[in-house]
């Protein structure tokens, strides 16, 4: 908060400017970008000591299932963000913060949710694991590098020098954390087929996205479009995940479906009760 302004005005703009192009990047882009993290908390808040335990009793079978599911997951929940926020940033930062800027730089930064979701979810694990010094040291190295993108950057691309330092941060800490995990599993994990897919969704869902847009906006004005485009991203990102990537999604699917049951089943009673 003080050095990144500090650099932009040593860069040459005026103080003013430095703290609104501040503002618009880390309090108002960011806490978007948090929301897959967010809502994966609840996930691995059951998921997290079940591994745990998994790997203290040398459960094989059931760590690596527990490791390759907290992975999918964010990969799925994060991807099904990206190309909304990617294509649609600028109309967000309008209608929530009434911040074209903060927009803009909300659709440059859309991709950093996939990193910040795996970072964040294999960290959790590593450290039920027992490997919190090794996600300490992964994340000091990677926050010394981030320093020094806030320090020598700000005067070549300005404010998004915070956008490649937190590049670095999640990045750095995903790429660690996956490696000790790969290392410390007695079986080897299987996502990389699932991750190939996340990122090739990416490109048609964002450009049928595009397409939409450019045909909505002038028609239907910034809320509606992005409640249709938004939805359309969404829903087209889940299909292609049920074209490519079913079985991954399977366990998914059957929690979901039993939610449904036990909602019907909780609400039978009442009814019942009230008639």
């Amino acid at each position: 908060a003080i050095l990144l302004p500090m650099r932009l005005v040593a860069a040459g703009i005026t103080n003013s400017e430095a703290l609104s192009a501040f503002g618009a990047a880390f309090g108002m882009a960011m806490p978007l970008l948090f929301v897959p993290s967010t809502l994966l908390g609840s996930f691995s808040l059951v998921l997290v000591p079940e591994i745990s335990e998994n790997f203290y009793r040398e459960k094989h079978e059931a760590l690596k299932a527990d490791i390759e599911k907290a992975l999918k997951a964010c990969l799925f929940v994060s991807s099904l963000f990206v190309p909304a926020f990617f294509v649609l940033g600028e109309e967000l930062g309008v209608l929530i913060f009434n911040s074209y800027e903060g927009g803009i730089y909300l659709g440059h930064s859309a991709y950093l949710m996939f990193l910040m979701s795996i970072s964040n979810i294999s960290t959790s694990i590593l450290n039920s694991m027992g490997f919190e010094t090794n996600t300490l040291r992964y994340f000091l190295i990677s926050a010394a590098i981030m320093l020094a993108c806030i320090w020598f950057l700000p005067a070549a691309i300005g404010v998004y020098a915070l956008l490649v330092g937190f590049t670095f941060v999640f990045g750095l800490t995903a790429l660690f954390n996956m490696r000790l995990l790969n290392r410390k599993s007695k079986l080897p994990l299987q996502y990389r087929k699932f991750t190939l897919v996340s990122f090739l969704s990416l490109l048609p869902t964002a450009l049928l996205g595009v397409l939409l847009k450019n045909l909505l906006l002038d028609v239907m004005g910034n809320f509606l479009t992005v409640l249709v485009v938004g939805g359309v991203c969404v829903a087209f990102q889940f299909l292609f995940y049920l074209v490519f990537a079913r079985e991954d999604l399977k366990w998914i699917l059957e929690k979901l479906s039993r939610k449904k049951r036990a909602k019907r089943a909780s609400a039978q009673p009442t009814i019942g009760t009230k008639i």
